[in-house]
């Protein structure tokens, strides 16, 4: 009998070995890889990629760019991007800022050419960070080509996405490179050009960020269409289209990026592609956070979206065990906003 038990016991612990062994080797399949080289870097951003066992020639690819104060890994498996790419078959690029850029991690999505560039007591060019051919986005650029490049994928279905500083930069990557993208997700981010330094991002009356206080009070300049238009157009003059489809996420009790950015890049991004300023459509379930809207161009495809999530705060949704991993600004409400993101983007399939 004691023979018997000891044996048990043997199986039982050789069982734990072998599935903690399972598990390890799956966590070292889910990590992510540093590039060393990939082309031009004027941003000196780090590149990172994903690609997930068994992906196919001219798969799609996702550009993800986390938060302040995040970084590649965490954002790309708490958003639940990484789980998307394993199970759905996409390649990922994970850009990251470095201290030496940003002390808050962020992406300098404000950084641009200004009048301040000539004073005389600036002694060292500030350059730009969100011109096309410029710093951080060339940068974000040559990691796009470069993974296009070397793991043969379909640079038809490149799409970017991102959070807060993150998605502030996803706006500046499908202003100035159209051309690379077929569709972005912009998360509790900013319209392109908001500001293009520094002291006009913080200023409580410019771009509605409130940092210290974080109590959603800070406002938004709120110029026309137009005006917002043109600062895409801009960008890129010589593109002639088609822009980028692009999908706004935002939690309406947003304390740090009040929720009437999503309005003002909802205009922007109106304007730029051309389409009537009446949704086609708006979602609100009695008893949903959710309220959804979309419009469509001419050929009734959904050209742009916009999720307003009720009571959601700085973050992006999740759904914790799921579809991501509940973290700072990394929220479990109910909705897995990567999924229906890579829905909307066609790499998905609808349910």
């Amino acid at each position: 009998m004691q023979s018997n038990n000891c044996l048990n016991r043997s199986i039982r612990a050789l069982w734990i070995l072998t599935l903690t062994l399972f598990v390890s080797l799956g966590a070292q399949a889910a990590s992510l890889t540093l590039v060393e080289s990939f082309g031009k870097n004027p941003g000196n951003l780090k590149m990172y990629k994903y690609l997930p066992p068994g992906l196919k020639e001219n798969a799609p690819l996702v550009v993800v760019l986390h938060g302040c104060g995040q970084n590649a890994d965490i954002y790309g498996q708490g958003a639940g991007w990484v789980g998307l790419a394993d199970k759905f078959g996409f390649a990922l690029v994970l850009p990251e800022q470095q201290e030496s850029n940003n002390q808050r991690h962020c992406f300098n999505w404000f950084n641009g050419f200004t009048w301040r560039d000539y004073l005389p007591w600036n002694f060292q060019w500030i350059g730009s960070d969100i011109d096309r051919d410029n710093g951080e986005a060339e940068s974000i650029a040559s990691m796009v080509t470069s993974a296009i490049k070397t793991h043969r994928l379909d640079q038809r279905r490149v799409f970017v996405t991102g959070l807060s500083g993150g998605g502030a930069m996803t706006a500046v990557m499908l202003a100035t490179y159209p051309e690379l993208f077929a569709g972005g997700a912009v998360l509790a981010g900013v319209p392109y050009k908001c500001a293009t330094d520094i002291y006009v991002a913080l200023s409580p009356s410019e771009c509605g960020l409130d940092y210290p206080k974080k109590a959603g009070n800070a406002r938004i300049k709120s110029p026309s269409p137009a005006i917002w238009g043109d600062r895409v157009r801009e960008a890129n003059r010589g593109f002639r289209g088609p822009w980028p489809r692009l999908s706004i996420w935002h939690g309406t009790a947003d304390g740090t990026v009040v929720i009437a950015n999503a309005d003002e890049l909802e205009k922007q991004w109106l304007n730029v592609q051309g389409l009537d300023k009446v949704p086609a459509s708006i979602e609100r379930p009695p008893e949903s956070n959710h309220r959804h809207s979309t419009y469509r161009d001419a050929q009734g495809r959904v050209q742009l979206e916009v999720h307003r999530i009720v009571g959601m705060g700085h973050g992006t949704p999740i759904i914790d065990g799921q579809c991501g991993r509940k973290g700072e600004h990394l929220f479990d409400v109910g909705i897995c906003s990567s999924h229906q993101i890579a829905r909307f983007w066609g790499i998905a399939p609808l349910p």
